[in-house]
């Protein structure tokens, strides 16, 4: 089992308290291509699952990753 980051695990939690979470494509958001690397890292290490909408990536928390953000 791969060690989580402490972005990582509070991205956990983010996902946990709040849900499927589609990133927005905005300008104003801040840390955008940091956040979808933290959450792209999630799936890799199987904390997370991705699906594809229309309004972009949807990710949502997996079993493991509810352990981890516990």
């Amino acid at each position: 089992m791969r060690k989580l980051t402490p972005p990582e695990i509070n991205a956990c939690r983010f996902l946990v308290k709040h849900g499927p979470y589609t990133p927005g494509d905005s300008a104003e958001q801040k840390g955008g291509p940091e956040v979808l690397a933290v959450l792209n890292g999630l799936v890799r290490k199987k904390r997370a699952t991705v699906e594809s909408t229309q309004d972009g990536p949807r990710f949502t928390v997996t079993m493991q990753g509810r352990d981890d953000a516990a």
